[in-house]
């Protein structure tokens, strides 16, 4: 994919390994989940590279531990695995599982969890894990920016509990790809991704600057790019091997919407997250307040938007080169996927290369 604008290929944090020792202390306190540490080792690498700036190991591991927990939850709520062994392991009954609306009842319960100063009474392994990474966020940052990523989680989860609302009622929002476009920007979960970049930096943005409308619209654009890398790359997972499909996939969508064939579908995605990069540096370049460009928000404010856009390319770097099972089945051939990124990837380049020749 074309990267104009952002980092070619950023590296993993340079605190990888030494992560990797804390995270494993952790995966062992909690011996009888067995998944557990497969969550997290896929979560080390795909955070080594969204947050390739991190500043401490203890930091990367802190996020590490909270990105396992975010696809844990979201496999056995939101995906729906039909393995209950999986939701036994942390203590989430069958019951839970019954509808959306005791989803939904379940998941406020996680979102006072995560907010709360004092551990639940009697917690499950979930339960007691999450409120943990809550902790843990208070302990490493001030409360203003704890509000703020809590707030955003809490949004995040609300609105993926109605979107189930919705799939159960046969009800879908996203007529046309504005439509689409919001859904996926709601439901991605990268604005509160995209808050973590301050406490990987240890540099903390005051209120005004974090939400003034530049900064939100920044945040906007990396999270829409990374829900549609995401869908680019998740298409065999969520379309090949689920039995009814995934509607809330870009390259299903356009091929529906659109009447194209996949080969086109695909180019067409890819050149949509194309044009989200180009957007972020155009808006980054013209639209930050001219006042910002001197202290005391200069260095802070730079470091932060660099930082996004290395999770942005991070994102894509990750997906292309680094092999994982979640989404690069066996079991499934996807060459021809493949090969049409590989395409769009090429053409792209070089219709940016004859622009700037």
């Amino acid at each position: 994919m074309l990267i104009r604008g952002l980092p070619n290929a950023p590296p993993h944090s340079v605190h990888m390994d030494e992560a990797s020792k804390h995270v494993r202390k952790f995966v062992e306190r909690w011996q009888n989940i067995k998944s557990l540490e497969s969550y997290c080792h896929f979560c080390l690498s795909l955070v080594s590279y969204m947050y390739s700036g991190v500043v401490t190991a203890e930091r990367l591991a802190i996020l590490v531990i909270f990105y396992a927990l975010n696809f844990i939850i979201d496999d056995i709520l939101f995906d729906r695995s039909d393995e209950d062994s999986l939701a036994n392991e942390y203590g989430i009954s069958s019951s839970i599982r019954e509808s959306p609306q005791t989803i939904g009842e379940f998941v406020e319960k996680l979102n006072v969890i995560l907010t709360q100063e004092n551990p639940p009474v009697d917690p499950t392994p979930i339960e007691r894990m999450w409120w943990e990474s809550g902790r843990d966020f208070r302990r490493l940052g001030h409360s203003e920016w704890c509000n703020a990523l809590f707030d955003s989680v809490v949004a995040s989860y609300r609105i993926a509990v109605a979107s189930l609302i919705d799939s159960a009622n046969d009800r879908m929002f996203f007529q046309d790809l504005d439509s689409y476009t919001q859904m996926r920007l709601d439901n991605c979960g990268i604005p509160w991704a995209c808050i973590l970049l301050e406490f990987s930096n240890a540099d903390f943005l005051p209120h005004e600057v974090r939400e003034q409308a530049t900064m939100i619209k920044l945040r906007d654009i990396a999270s829409i790019q990374a829900g549609f890398v995401n869908d680019i790359f998740s298409y065999p997972k969520e379309i090949v091997s689920e039995e009814n499909g995934n509607p809330r996939n870009l390259i299903k969508f356009l091929m529906e919407s659109e009447g194209i064939l996949q080969p086109q579908a695909v180019s067409r995605a890819v050149n949509l997250v194309n044009s989200y990069n180009c957007l972020f540096e155009e808006v980054e370049s013209t639209q930050l307040p001219v006042t910002w460009n001197s202290e005391p928000w200069a260095s802070s404010l730079h470091r932060y938007v660099e930082a996004m856009k290395l999770l942005m390319s991070g994102h894509i770097f990750w997906y292309t080169h680094v092999s994982n099972k979640r989404y690069n089945d066996p079991a499934f051939n996807t060459r021809e996927l493949k090969l049409a990124i590989i395409n769009s990837h090429v053409e792209s380049q070089q219709t940016y290369a004859a622009q700037i020749d």
